[in-house]
């Protein structure tokens, strides 16, 4: 009686070892979880969806709500819109990006400092 109790004890030992060996793990970073957002984010907002600033409001994290704004004033051609944006960064890009869609290098008076803009070629190209 002790050798079958003694097998069966063995049996689910060796049935809870090998489940545990077959289990997978995923492991993401950090830096591969932002470039998803990141990602997400541009396609969304360079799809052009965001066409009203009403889009924009209930947006749960301020990066995607200063890139809708940005949307929305490429869309519009709106550069009182790029005032909305808080991000100095996308603030900077609305401004040049308008300049160069209305040809208006007077805009480019209201970005903070070329170093915060991304394109620096179209930056010394409009501005």
């Amino acid at each position: 009686m002790t050798m079958k109790y003694l097998a069966i004890a063995l049996i689910l030992i060796s049935v809870i070892v090998v489940s545990g060996c077959t289990t997978q793990t995923t492991v993401t970073t950090t830096d591969e979880i932002s470039t998803s957002i990141d990602t997400t984010i541009e396609q969304t907002t360079t799809s052009e969806k965001y066409t009203s600033i009403d889009q924009c409001q209930d947006m749960e994290f301020e990066s995607s709500t200063a890139l809708c704004y940005k949307s929305v004033a490429r869309y519009n051609q709106d550069e009182s819109i790029c005032e909305m944006i808080t991000d100095i960064y996308v603030n900077a890009d609305c401004y040049l990006e308008l300049a160069s869609i209305k040809n208006d290098p007077s805009l480019c008076d209201k970005i903070e400092g070329s170093f915060m803009v991304a394109d620096t070629v179209l930056y010394e190209q409009i501005c």
